[in-house]
């Protein structure tokens, strides 16, 4: 791996080199308790004439993935699954307080299969979008100092190029030509 900035090598090596501290040594043990800890930082600063001592006292935290991971082992321990893993049971908070477990299935698939009907439609029509996006290429061509809008004077879905009119202006932040 190589560390690069302002155009120069500042520093090389593999991964763990390059992040291991070398001023520091972790110690990893089981669980200690208070009594032991302060005897063990005696000892540092016995061995070392007083100049090292025991710096931090933590316990090691778990990555979120690791946790997540240990949840998903004891769920299917457990028999619980998502439903459309076909594992386990459908969740209790999912069943509506019903005891009928098909009633919890009909929810879940209530939310994951919509109705035509609750579909959001599209606020744009396949040509609208179009040309926004030919406008926007434009403007980013022009250096961004013209901004363009197109405005329909009939709010139908599909406007012939006769009801579009263009809309130019030059933003007031930009700088006079």
């Amino acid at each position: 791996m190589v560390i690069l900035y302002g155009g120069k090598i500042r520093d090389e090596g593999t991964t763990d080199s390059l992040l291991t501290k070398h001023s520091k040594t972790t110690i990893e043990t089981d669980v200690l308790d208070d009594e032991t800890i302060a005897e063990i930082d005696e000892v540092i600063r016995r061995r070392s004439g007083g100049t090292k001592s025991m710096l931090a006292v933590t316990h090691p935290r778990q990555k979120l993935e690791e946790k997540f991971l240990e949840i998903v082992q004891k769920a299917k321990a457990d028999r619980v699954g998502p439903p459309a893993s076909g594992e386990g049971e459908t969740a209790s908070f999912l069943a509506s307080g019903k005891t009928d477990e098909s009633s919890g299935e009909e929810l879940i698939d209530k939310l994951v299969w919509p109705s035509p009907s609750r579909c959001p439609r599209p606020s744009k029509t396949r040509q609208q979008a179009a040309d926004a996006v030919a406008d926007a290429k434009t403007e980013a061509q022009r250096g961004g100092r013209t901004r363009r809008r197109r405005r329909t004077t009939n709010r139908s879905a599909n406007p012939s190029r006769s009801e579009v009119k263009s809309v130019s202006r030059t933003d007031s932040s930009d700088p006079p030509r």
